[in-house]
């Protein structure tokens, strides 16, 4: 299961750009509130993703919840002042910390992974492809449901 950030980026975006644009003004009392307005919609897209995987998961037998461990990333980051703003305005740790409360509560076990080739790796088979919406994995290709009959 994958979301899509394209709302909490733009999200960011325009929080970062706002804000800016009012302290150059010096409208402190409004920053304040415009921060919170950016912050409870951010707090909003995270809770949504956060029970959204959890209720996902909990349509399976004997389901676990994997992640990626992302906690060292914006360490190993270094691309300059501008490129280095996108991955540090990333709210992973939030999600998945979120992820990880909702699961303990509904007893679905939380597991992380090493990220290296995790969007690569068949969750079926384990096979590394490069994989893509139209080009499943060679053992989606011969599963038996997947034959015609």
């Amino acid at each position: 299961m994958q979301f899509d950030g394209g709302r909490a980026r733009h999200l960011r975006k325009e929080m970062l750009t706002t804000l800016r644009r009012l302290q150059e003004r010096d409208a402190g009392w409004r920053i304040d509130e415009l921060f919170d307005h950016y912050q409870n919609a951010l707090t909003d897209i995270v809770e949504t993703a956060s029970r959204q995987a959890v209720e996902y998961a909990r349509q399976f037998d004997d389901p676990i919840i994997v992640l990626e461990d992302l906690s060292y990333i914006r360490e190993h980051l270094d691309y300059g002042t501008f490129m280095n703003r996108r991955p540090h305005a990333w709210a992973f740790a939030r999600l998945s910390r979120r992820i990880e409360d909702k699961a303990r509560d509904a007893e679905i076990p939380v597991r992380f992974v090493n990220p290296a080739y995790t969007s690569q790796t068949c969750h079926a088979c384990s096979h590394l492809t490069r994989r893509s919406v139209g080009n499943p994995c060679r053992s989606e290709r011969l599963s038996p449901s997947r034959q015609p009959g």
